[in-house]
């Protein structure tokens, strides 16, 4: 039997890593309560694939676990559904959640960019620009830096002094950079962003609603890159499917309300 909205928990851990479990509003409300406060915040996305990722990274693991997690797609919905008889309240990947944020909070805010290709995310930054005019976007640096080359990256980041800070540089690296390297003197929050610079600059396509709304843009995405995506989705879900499964049997779903270990949270 399915429990009731008021008894389930506020964190659902999937795969040792807590995730929130949050509405838009709720999730806005956060990021809108630390800016005000000029506390600092790491925020980071999970979905099936980082999930895969994270069951074989110890590293990844605890740079999730000293974030706040957001839920990212369907496979998620599935494993809250298996172990908690509820899905996430809401599909809060970084793609949508990101952008519609930006552009809701009213403060004139300085964004920070960090990853993909320097022309994409120079055609990202333009972008942003014009859906949320009331904020500054500043490319800090390309996702391709060599640990050579950090310290003049660092110093960008130091320079600018971002509100909020953007990297898009792929699981596991942008998790585990922005746990080591991102703190309360780098920016007010980090969020990691993955593909959102190439679906924003438009060198990626967005699937359209009608897959959005079905939840199947990972089939969309396949079908536009098989070669790249084959592993990830064909093994990867049925993979996911059977670890959170795993999970449902050995009986590690974590039934409290409280706050996540996080030192951020």
């Amino acid at each position: 039997m399915a429990m009731q909205t008021s008894e389930l928990p506020k964190w659902r851990t999937i795969f040792d890593v807590p995730v929130a479990a949050f509405g838009y509003a709720e999730a806005a409300q956060l990021v809108a309560d630390t800016l005000t406060l000029k506390s600092f915040l790491r925020v980071n996305f999970l979905n099936a694939n980082n999930a895969n990722i994270s069951a074989n990274s110890p590293k990844l693991t605890s740079a999730l676990q000293r974030s706040v997690v957001l839920s990212d797609g369907v496979g998620l919905d599935v494993a809250s559904l298996m172990l908690y008889g509820a899905p996430f309240p809401a599909n809060l990947n970084g793609t949508d959640f990101v952008p519609r944020l930006l552009k809701e909070l009213p403060q004139s805010l300085v964004i920070g960019l960090v990853g993909s290709e320097l022309e994409v995310v120079n055609e990202a930054a333009l972008r942003f620009a014009e859906i949320a005019p009331q904020h500054k976007f500043v490319v800090i640096s390309d996702g391709y830096f060599t640990v050579d080359t950090q310290a003049k990256v660092m110093r960008n980041i130091h320079t600018v002094k971002p509100d909020i800070l953007l990297v898009g540089m792929g699981t596991p690296q942008q998790e585990v950079w922005t746990d080591e390297f991102i703190g309360p003197d780098e920016c007010t929050i980090v969020f990691t962003v993955g593909a959102l610079f190439d679906f924003i600059s438009r060198r990626v396509a967005r699937a359209p609603m009608a897959f959005q709304n079905l939840k199947l843009e990972w089939l969309f995405r396949l079908a536009l890159e098989p070669r790249r995506l084959f592993r990830r989705y064909v093994f990867g879900n049925p993979v996911f499917l059977l670890r959170a499964f795993r999970q449902k049997i050995l009986g590690k779903a974590i039934k409290q309300n409280d706050l996540p270990h996080a030192d951020n949270a």
